[in-house]
């Protein structure tokens, strides 16, 4: 590929087998953005997810601590009838990782299956607290 610059003359002219070239690397271009709006995408959706499971964690647990039910999390469960700190505490947490995520390379594996991770294990913890609520 041969470039003629000249601080005077504009943009440089490509010669005829250039476009080909630069075709490809404009393909590879698009290539990578449509990677990352898909990844990203996927990204927001899962931690939107957490944020639901959180929220339903909380009402959930709050119909069983009005039932007459206990707190299972030791760390929340000396705090857990106060409930702007168990909020203030998941609002937190899912502020925090929503940054973390969404800071982490579109290529990193690691971000997309911990993300995962951590809302399958709210699921379970929704879906816990729900048995809990039909069985009483």
């Amino acid at each position: 590929m041969s470039i003629d610059v000249h601080p005077s003359a504009g943009l440089p002219r490509l010669e005829a087998d250039d476009h080909e070239h630069v075709g490809r690397l404009v393909g590879s271009l698009h290539a990578f953005v449509r990677l990352t709006e898909r990844v990203r995408l996927t990204r927001v959706l899962r931690l939107v997810a957490l944020a639901l499971l959180n929220i339903l964690d909380v009402i959930t647990t709050a119909i069983i601590l009005g039932d007459g039910g206990v707190e299972l999390n030791p760390i929340l469960a000396p705090v857990v009838h106060m409930i702007w700190i168990p909020v203030l505490a998941k609002g937190s947490v899912i502020a925090l990782v929503w940054v973390l995520v969404m800071r982490c390379s579109v290529r990193s594996r690691s971000a997309s299956v911990m993300l995962t991770g951590i809302v399958t294990l709210y699921a379970g913890v929704v879906a816990f607290n729900v048995v809990g609520i039909l069985a009483r």
